[in-house]
């Protein structure tokens, strides 16, 4: 009985906090208030409709229908929420959902080999690790990712297709044919696809283009600079040519009103 509350209770809680790291990253048409209110109103009866099928199909079960219960609406619904469309939704989407994801997987691994499947070692986990990725995407991730959305124009759609495969490849191997506890020949194979070398890459590549994008942004400012420099030398050089020639003109006047 505990362990049955202690995961349904953690798989709210996830649920809530895979919202919250979406909502960080992505940037909504609508006001925050507004935003916050559509997916409360949207959301929770997805989020209790999936806890609800976890209690009365499993685990197992509901770990292969998860992708059409949750994933599929969710996206759909943020798809119709935010301001970015094509390859910049895509990419934000699988980029929250996939990290979200690694908290559920490691904290089952955890529990399941370590915990007993008490479900203690999870919920622990969960509860710990969703506030933590939320802080450090809050105050590290997303205005650089928010200013990343805006500058670099090329090159979304591509990493949403590495990233929707990538996703797809994990929510594969974790539930098919079986949850992948009771496939322990598989772990191997696992642990490799688990590892995040895929996202690895793609945030080089995209911190490439950040950097390119400041180094643009800095030689801009810098060519407005000297043009500025350039305008304010040339200005006073005009300046000085009046006052010589103003004393000049007051020298012949001093003169003719003398002789």
């Amino acid at each position: 009985m505990q362990t049955a509350f202690l995961r349904e209770v953690s798989i709210l809680w996830c649920l809530f906090h895979i919202l919250i790291l979406f909502m960080l990253l992505y940037r909504s048409r609508f006001s925050r208030k507004t935003t916050i209110l559509l997916t409360v109103l949207c959301m929770t009866p997805v989020g209790l409709a999936n806890v609800a099928g976890l209690y009365l199909l499993g685990a197992e079960r509901m770990g292969k229908l998860f992708y059409l219960t949750c994933t599929i609406p969710s996206l759909v619904f943020y798809y119709l929420m935010s301001k970015d469309r094509k390859g910049r939704f895509l990419f934000t989407f699988c980029v929250a959902d996939t990290v979200a994801y690694w908290i559920i997987i490691v904290t089952n691994l955890l529990d399941y080999y370590a915990g007993g499947g008490r479900c203690i070692l999870m919920f622990i986990g969960r509860l710990i690790l969703f506030p933590l990725v939320e802080w450090y995407a809050y105050r590290r991730i997303r205005n650089p990712y928010i200013e990343l959305q805006d500058s670099v124009e090329k090159g979304w759609n591509i990493f949403a297709a590495m990233a929707a495969l990538y996703y797809a490849l994990l929510i594969a191997m974790s539930n098919f044919p079986s949850i992948i506890t009771s496939r322990p020949h598989d772990m191997g194979a696992y642990l490799l696809v688990l590892m995040p070398m895929t996202y690895a890459t793609i945030f080089s590549a995209l911190y490439r283009q950040l950097l390119l994008y400041r180094k643009k942004q800095e030689d801009r400012l810098l060519v407005e600079r000297q043009q500025q420099l350039e305008a304010q030398i040339e200005n006073q050089q005009f300046i000085r040519r009046l006052q010589h020639d103003m004393r000049a003109h007051i020298v012949t006047l001093s003169g003719l009103l003398f002789t």
